[in-house]
């Protein structure tokens, strides 16, 4: 789901979407589907989220279309359209054990000679 709100820079208080009324500080939920013909207004702050990446590539090529459209951009695949508006996905940083240094502790050892006995 989208989140949206209005703009801080909005001319007006609040708009009203499915998901109910959305302020400058109260935003709301909405789908995809409702989100795109709305992307070209200045007054709502749309935020999409990994979990839109299923819905926008599954948009018909009439949608992509009106994306573009709305985004004025030259969007032809669901790729940039995806580059465009989900947030760049998180590399997995893979964890590596640390390394750890084999430390050698020198021991001084301290033998007494042998003493031999000299019999007499």
């Amino acid at each position: 789901m989208v989140t949206v709100k209005v703009s801080e820079d909005a001319s007006f208080n609040g708009v009203d979407t499915p998901a109910g009324r959305i302020t400058k500080k109260r935003p709301a939920k909405v789908s995809v589907l409702w989100s795109l013909p709305r992307l070209n207004d200045r007054n709502l702050t749309f935020t999409f989220e990994e979990e839109d990446r299923k819905t926008l590539t599954s948009l018909s090529d009439k949608r992509l279309k009106l994306a573009a459209k709305t985004t004025a951009t030259d969007l032809t695949t669901h790729a940039e359209l995806e580059a465009l508006l989900l947030p760049p996905k998180k590399r997995s940083t893979r964890k590596s054990k640390p390394k750890t240094k084999k430390v050698e502790v020198a021991k001084e050892v301290t033998e007494e000679p042998k003493s031999s006995k000299i019999e007499e």
